[in-house]
């Protein structure tokens, strides 16, 4: 069984990243998102 602090520190990784990627699409729309393989490869992965 895992631990409850490899948890809180999985969980805290997650939420960063949610908001480094709703920085990424601040300023962009679909069609950009569509269109830039990196910003969709950053988000995704």
């Amino acid at each position: 069984m895992r631990n409850r602090l490899g948890d809180n520190a999985r969980l805290n990784h997650i939420l960063v990243a949610i908001f480094e990627i709703e920085t990424y699409l601040q300023n962009a729309d679909f069609e950009m998102f569509l269109k830039y393989s990196m910003m969709r490869l950053a988000c995704i992965k």
